[in-house]
């Protein structure tokens, strides 16, 4: 699971200034990956688009989700991650690439929140066939 993060310097219009919004110098884009943690300028410009502060942003996005930022982030990338283990004969370190920034961040979040490795899960919970 990939999320672009685009934002635009307040004011900017929809090229985002000379070089682009979501572009660094030299015109590349920068692709997020959900759950990577964002430099504090970055928090305070997606605060700014939202027009919160990041500490407001952040108790509204707990209360719509039940879950900081950050953990739901790593949530959503244990769900997809399990459901490519059930689903595809991908290999461990595939399915961690497509869903998080690191094979050992993957299996260490994957087995926080199951209480079990990936390998182990597959094996548990794929159907037979």
């Amino acid at each position: 699971m990939h999320i672009r993060l685009t934002v635009r310097s307040p004011g900017a219009g929809p090229g985002g200034g000379a070089q682009g919004a979501g572009r660094r110098p030299g015109g590349r884009r920068r692709a997020v990956r959900a759950g990577e943690p964002a430099p504090a300028a970055r928090r305070r410009r997606t605060g700014c688009v939202a027009h919160l502060s990041v500490r407001q942003f952040e108790r509204r996005f707990v209360d719509a989700t039940g879950l900081p930022p950050g953990r739901w982030i790593t949530h959503q990338r244990i769900r997809a991650g399990a459901a490519l283990l059930e689903s595809a004969d991908h290999p461990i370190e595939v399915v961690a690439s497509r869903v998080g920034p690191t094979v050992a961040g993957f299996r260490r979040h994957f087995r926080e929140a199951t209480g079990v490795s990936p390998s182990t899960y597959r094996r548990q919970f794929r159907p037979a066939g």
